[in-house]
């Protein structure tokens, strides 16, 4: 897995990330998923699209080897 910073930097922009992740887990497949779009400042929808992985895969103790099937769709954020 790339090196994710948490941080935001001046140069980052504002993503929309939904979808999911179907993962082996121990007990079958399963789904992992926020109920609602994710707001994420990334470099690029590329990093905004790993930083909602890693945090679905830790949040759910596993790891990207547990991903089955990458559904996460990333558009940027309309501006307010």
């Amino acid at each position: 897995m790339t090196s994710t910073s948490w941080e935001p930097s001046d140069s980052d922009r504002t993503f929309l990330v939904s979808g999911s992740l179907s993962v082996a887990k121990s007990s079958g497949h399963s789904e992992l998923s926020y109920s609602q779009p994710v707001s994420v400042a990334a470099a690029n929808s590329r990093a905004a699209s790993g930083k909602v992985r890693a945090m679905l895969l830790l949040r759910a103790g596993l790891t990207d080897a547990d991903v089955l099937e990458d559904a996460l769709e990333v558009v940027p954020k309309p501006h307010d």
